[in-house]
């Protein structure tokens, strides 16, 4: 969709940074809030007695949810316009909120995340669009940079302030904060958010396009999620795998056949393009991969409060701002594939570092990896992002723009989806060779692993156990044990993001 550069109503001019302020706000609390869950996780699933599979519904639901809507978002605005989709989103947003701190149990609480990952689609794409269309072209580079500017301090804010709401009164109120700010923009858009639409006249939904992606999605994230709870019963999963990979096919083939596909295809053949996107969602699935881990095993396994758990994890902050320190000026003279593979590389031995936790692990063992991984993710961020872009004419920029960031999502989708299985699976595998090695009693064992192994993995397996403490240890162990090896996954795909960014050949003049 192609935005107008100039306001249609000359005296917007006047309101151009009120309104700016309020989509600045709008931006803040969505990233904030898909940013802060994983630090407030340990404490919801310990409320709801919840297993690790439905923690990690908790986050790919509302990312799901998110992706998809953002694809489709164009063709809603060019059919109801930029102002009616922005409010629309700030509601639903708002009330999702609301039902998420009220939710009774976890399987409510998933839903009101996807439906908050709906309202979040519509609020981000509608402030990009609102931005392009009522503020002057000449002040626009200026706007997206204080929009964007509040992106990342949403993001980097998140564990800390999650942290602390956590910590000092409760997991809810993360959400009523929602509500508070939902209601505040709701009120000042009513007001001073001007109407706008795209230069295209309205055009179709993507209808066929948007159900083949979701379900061929939503039955590639089941199978990875629910694996280790069903067993890994292979003729069932071989049937979803393959039905999934046809559902995708056949989206591929509607796409280049439909008049308004909700992905624009060709944009791939752009190698800067293709391969960056790439390389983003690679990075998404490390970062947020570690961030689910790291945060429960600090909670649950070390007895680590929220608080202090967001404070810790800033160690990838303070890593990341060191090395953008060095790396920023030299991104601006060399190729970027010398800042990015090693970047990756940085982030593998980060993450090998303390994929070897156990639970006499003091926190100030996490510091240094945490940092040398936050300097990898910042190395190798800035060359990714600046030349993936690079070749985009400015007319197909929206376009582009809503598929990056659909991958970003998707990359965090899957990040936390794939650690979560195999942390569920080394988990199933290593209790019962473990608690069959330590000779304990066969009638200890006989109550203890239908506990384990039906269902979901709990949270906190050892907490459910009751009687030998012989048990519990070698529960805690084998917990631990998993954990690493859920946290090996993230290393063996930043070592093939190293890989990729070989490939990824950006020269300057």
């Amino acid at each position: 969709m192609e935005m107008s550069d100039e306001p249609k109503n000359q005296s917007l001019k006047n309101h151009e940074w009120v309104m700016l302020i309020i989509l600045t706000i709008s931006s803040f609390f969505v990233v904030l809030d898909f940013a802060s869950i994983f630090i407030p996780l340990p404490s919801i699933m310990e409320e709801f007695h919840g297993a690790i599979n439905e923690g990690a519904w908790i986050i790919v639901g509302f990312i799901l949810a998110f992706s998809l809507f953002l694809l489709i978002s164009s063709s809603l605005a060019e059919n109801y316009g930029n102002r009616k989709l922005f409010i629309l989103g700030i509601i639903v947003f708002t009330l999702s909120s609301v039902a998420s701190a009220l939710a009774p149990t976890m399987g409510f609480l998933i839903c009101a995340r996807v439906v908050m990952g709906i309202g979040a689609a519509l609020v981000e794409y509608s402030v990009y669009a609102l931005i392009k269309s009522n503020i002057s072209f000449s002040k626009q580079e200026f706007a997206f940079t204080v929009q964007g500017t509040a992106f990342i301090t949403g993001a980097l804010l998140a564990p800390v302030i999650s942290g602390a709401i956590t910590t000092l009164l409760s997991w809810e109120f993360i959400f009523w904060l929602n509500v508070i700010a939902g209601a505040i923009v709701f009120l000042l858009a009513l007001k001073w958010i001007p109407s706008s639409f795209g230069k295209d006249e309205a055009r179709g939904i993507d209808i066929s396009g948007f159900l083949l992606c979701g379900a061929s999605l939503f039955i590639l994230f089941f199978t990875i999620i629910e694996g280790p709870r069903l067993h890994w019963n292979i003729g069932f999963l071989l049937i979803a795998v393959i039905f999934s990979a046809f559902l995708f096919i056949l989206f591929i083939k509607v796409e280049k056949r439909v008049q308004n596909p909700m992905i624009d295809l060709t944009l791939f053949k752009d190698r800067l393009f293709r391969i960056g996107n790439i390389l983003r969602g690679t990075s998404e699935f490390t970062s947020m991969g570690i961030y689910f881990v790291i945060s429960h095993f600090l909670q649950v396994q070390l007895g680590y409060s929220a608080l202090f758990t967001g404070v810790l994890l800033m160690a990838v902050i303070v890593g990341g701002l060191l090395a953008g320190a060095v790396t920023e000026p030299l991104s601006k003279r060399m190729n970027g594939r010398w800042l990015i593979v090693p970047g990756y590389l940085l982030v593998a031995g980060g993450t090998f570092w303390f994929a070897n936790v156990t639970t006499d692990t003091e926190w100030l063992f996490f510091l240094i990896p945490l940092a040398v991984a936050g300097a990898g993710f910042t190395a190798q961020e800035g060359p990714t992002l600046d030349a993936r872009d690079k070749n985009i004419p400015s007319h197909r920029k929206s376009s582009a723009w809503r598929l990056s960031y659909s991958i970003f999502l998707l990359g965090i989708g899957l990040g936390v989806a794939v650690v979560s299985s195999i942390w569920q699976s080394q988990f199933l595998s290593g209790i019962k060779q473990n608690l069959s090695e330590a000779e304990l009693p066969a009638h200890v064992i006989g109550k203890i692993l239908p506990t384990l192994v039906n269902g979901g993995v709990s949270g906190n397996p050892a907490a459910d156990i009751a009687g030998s403490s012989e048990a519990r240890e070698i529960i805690q162990m084998t917990f631990s044990n998993a954990v690493n090896a859920s946290l090996l996954s993230c290393v063996v795909i930043a070592v093939l993001g190293a890989g990729v960014a070989l490939l990824f050949s950006d020269k300057k003049n």
